[in-house]
């Protein structure tokens, strides 16, 4: 695995996205995408979710539920304390997770 894969793996497993959903995968794959500056999230994440479900044999509504699901799954079981740090105040019980790009995004600029 190269470092920059590592980093991601790293920063997700950190704030505790599930390794065994498919989201995961998918997330590292986008991601991974982004860093090597491969996609462009401004560009529409539906590109973003083909790529990575060709690369998967997956479609890109899959992919896109997957990844929803991952996320949901960490900001109700993930590590608290972690996720505060990167989400600050959009961490609460009150208020909804971050949707799929929002997510991406700030995991992407953590990783700067």
């Amino acid at each position: 695995m190269d470092t920059i894969k590592e980093g991601i793996v790293g920063i997700l497993i950190q704030i505790g996205v599930r390794t065994d959903l498919y989201g995961f995968q998918y997330l590292v794959d986008i991601l991974d995408i982004l860093r090597k500056g491969d996609g462009n999230i401004h560009g529409g994440m539906m590109e973003l979710y083909k790529v990575v479900a060709i690369k998967n044999n997956t479609t890109y509504k899959n992919v896109e539920s997957r990844i929803r699901s991952a996320i949901e799954s960490t900001f109700e079981q993930g590590n608290t304390e972690e996720l505060y740090k990167l989400f600050g105040s959009t961490i609460s019980r009150d208020k909804a997770k971050p949707t799929n790009k929002q997510f991406i995004s700030t995991i992407l600029w953590y990783l700067k």
